[in-house]
């Protein structure tokens, strides 16, 4: 059984559905400040590995990037795509579920 992920309802087979898909990418815009570069000895990425070897796994990889696809029925895509951050004030449905 499919269920919109928004709203709870049960989306039969054959009915219309729609895949919504987000994506966060971490953005670099190529700046480097001096202190960048002030500790960038073998020393510094030693440490810099052994802290990340500590982190739980796949904590690293979702600070640089994340992937959430969501089934939504017509009227939550409808919504959602007219405001997709959830501003309340603009939103039809604020009372609904979304991202769980």
């Amino acid at each position: 059984m499919i269920q919109c992920d928004r709203c709870g309802k049960v989306l039969p087979p054959g009915s219309t559905k729609y895949l919504i898909v987000i994506q966060a990418t971490a953005d670099f815009d190529g700046f480097f400040g001096i202190e960048d570069f002030k500790y960038s000895s073998d020393l510094e990425l030693e440490k810099l590995i052994q802290g990340l070897s500590r982190e739980p796994d796949g904590k690293a990889m979702k600070d640089v990037f994340e992937k959430k696809a969501l089934i939504l029925c017509p009227a939550c895509k409808k919504a959602f795509m007219e405001n997709p951050l959830r501003d309340k004030k603009r939103d039809p449905l604020a009372n609904g579920r979304f991202l769980h």
